[in-house]
């Protein structure tokens, strides 16, 4: 009988420390950030795909107008060439490397799938 008392408690104990210890995860896009003399051009590579972070290691930044652009290897960016807007977004810096984020969201699976495809009517033209 004792086993079995003693079995719970360590059960019950067990599940409260795994509770407590679990993190909220979600999927964040890596933001870019080209500064030029005039602005600001931050923006989001979506080839590059979504990462999975901790909430936890994140401090809040601001609100700024992100862009979908996928760079071409070895080019440097001008506004010749193919990006899109993503929109308005509140953007987290990552505290173990100083890196930007947003969080993923399900409305932007569309508008990445739009930017693929007139990505494709830019370079192609018919």
């Amino acid at each position: 009988m004792l086993k079995k008392i003693c079995s719970v408690v360590l059960m019950a104990i067990l599940i409260t420390v795994m509770a407590g210890c679990s993190y909220d995860q979600e999927d964040y896009y890596e933001v870019h950030v080209i500064n030029s003399v005039s602005s600001t051009f931050r923006y989001i590579n979506p080839d590059e795909g979504k990462e999975l972070h901790s909430q936890n290691e994140f401090t809040n930044e601001d609100t700024y107008f992100i862009y979908l652009y996928a760079p071409a290897e070895d080019e440097i960016f001008t506004y010749e060439q193919f990006f899109s807007a993503l929109g308005d977004h509140f953007v987290y810096k990552s505290v173990s490397n100083g890196k930007y984020y947003i969080k993923y969201s399900a409305e932007m699976e569309s508008i990445v799938f739009q930017f693929y495809v007139d990505k494709e009517a830019f370079e192609n033209p018919a």
